[in-house]
């Protein structure tokens, strides 16, 4: 049973982002970064990874074997994502369908057109054991690492020891359930609000659909009640300009908030989850980027002193399919020297490119 809160390794380390299945990838990038196949490293650098090793890309088990032959080598550390937490929960997704045959040709069936690698029994029985072990965050007295949103009030609602993942999210989803009907979300008034709307149907029958600030207001408070939503895809409110988008097969009335614009903490935080591209100006789903005007290798939020790690990676199974001749999704790892070592930190991509952070400016 894992510590929620776990202490990062006083060394240098090296951050992973969501890997998402690209094992040519991450093993181009530990080698750009001098660790050898066993994850041994000359200067005794520490991999940490950020969660969501799994899921949309060609080798999720492959992945899967790597990372936790290297965490339980003790080479490696590694946080819970999102991605891990929808497994552990039994949620069942066309971009998990790795973890059976069955899935997988039901995913077919449906229309998802990217290969995956099948796991057999034990190799899914061995990621679900590994998926268990994991904290949702790194702490050290230089840096916080949390896979999607730092937000303090979920951090202290959860317990010091984790007996279960799953069995965690199920009791806040009854609190929030219980939390929602007090506010009059009642099941009856919600099935009816999503009843009297087209929220399933979508392009190309669909095209645009108007705002509908009740279902904004419902999701997002469906998302922001969960701790465990929180910490591992983020704070929501009211889709930008008020302008529905369609992903995930239904119409979105709100969106992921840039929680880092509101974080006042004195120690800095490296997350995942939000894709972004070196340029900054990724585009999913039809709609901005949280990132525009973003340089790679630039500090974030209302103190500059956040960092997002994920650089789309995960986007590269959509770049296959469509015979990209180069990818705009990237794998990248930041290095951090030992703690109470000032050196600057480093941004290293997949295919070798490097960028130095700036000094953070005192705010």
């Amino acid at each position: 049973m894992p510590q929620a809160i776990q202490e990062l390794s006083s060394g240098p380390v090296d951050i992973i982002g969501d890997v998402h299945g690209e094992l040519e990838a991450l093993n181009q990038l530990l080698a750009h970064l001098g660790y050898d196949r066993f994850g041994r490293h000359p200067q005794n650098r520490t991999l940490v990874f950020m969660g969501d090793l799994i899921d949309r890309g060609p080798d999720s088990p492959g992945v899967v074997e790597k990372v936790s032959s290297l965490y339980f080598a003790k080479r490696a550390q590694c946080i819970l994502g999102n991605h891990e937490l929808r497994l552990l929960n039994r949620i069942n997704k066309p971009d998990n369908s790795w973890t059976s045959t069955e899935l997988a040709q039901r995913a077919l069936r449906n229309g998802w057109e990217a290969p995956m690698r099948i796991a057999h029994s034990l190799q899914l029985r061995a990621a679900l054991t590994f998926f268990t072990e994991l904290p949702m965050a790194l702490v050290r007295s230089d840096v916080k690492l949390i896979h999607a949103c730092w937000h303090e009030d979920s951090i202290q609602r959860l317990p010091h020891i984790v007996g279960s993942w799953s069995a965690l999210f199920a009791r806040f989803r009854r609190n929030m359930n219980k939390d929602l009907k007090e506010m009059g979300w009642t099941r009856k008034r919600v099935t009816k609000l999503k009843a009297s709307y087209p929220l399933y149907v979508g392009p190309p029958e669909v095209n645009s659909v108007p705002f509908l600030e009740d279902l904004s207001e419902y999701f997002s408070l469906e998302q922001n009640l969960n701790p465990l939503k929180v910490l591992t895809q983020g704070l929501y409110i009211h889709v930008d300009q008020k302008k529905p988008f369609w992903s995930g097969h239904r119409w979105q009335m709100s969106d992921r908030k840039k929680w880092w614009e509101d974080y006042e903490g004195d120690t800095p935080v490296v997350f995942g989850h939000y894709w972004r591209s070196r340029s900054g100006d990724l585009n999913v789903n039809l709609k901005p980027s949280l990132f525009t005007g973003v340089k790679a290798n630039d500090w974030i939020g209302k103190r500059k002193n956040c960092f997002c790690i994920d650089f789309a990676v995960g986007l590269r199974f959509q770049e296959r399919l469509s015979q990209m001749s180069t990818y705009q999704g990237s794998l990248g790892a930041l290095r951090l020297p030992a703690k109470g070592d000032h050196r600057p930190w480093e941004l290293v991509f997949d295919d070798g490119e490097k960028y130095e952070l700036p000094p953070r400016p005192k705010l």
